[in-house]
């Protein structure tokens, strides 16, 4: 399962669940969410302030989170 957790203007934020459990929460050792944003610049820790609300309501804190760097350039494959 996947789906848009939260997007603005300038973010989306995706939840994928690989396991969904019996009680309907996501199996946390599946379960990847990703930050995607407008700015080719990596997420600041103001950025990070401000999508906690987010996180939390994904049942995640704001140490989940793991910056992976980038160079701003895209991969078109066809």
């Amino acid at each position: 399962m996947a789906g848009i957790a939260y997007a603005d203007g300038e973010y989306v934020v995706i939840l994928e669940c690989d396991n969904v459990q019996e009680d309907g929460t996501c199996h946390p050792d599946e379960t990847v969410v990703e930050v995607y944003s407008r700015k080719s610049l990596p997420l600041s820790a103001a950025d990070i302030d401000r999508l906690s609300p987010v996180a939390e309501s994904l049942c995640l804190d704001k140490s989940d989170f793991h910056l992976v760097p980038h160079n701003g350039k895209y991969l078109c494959t066809s």
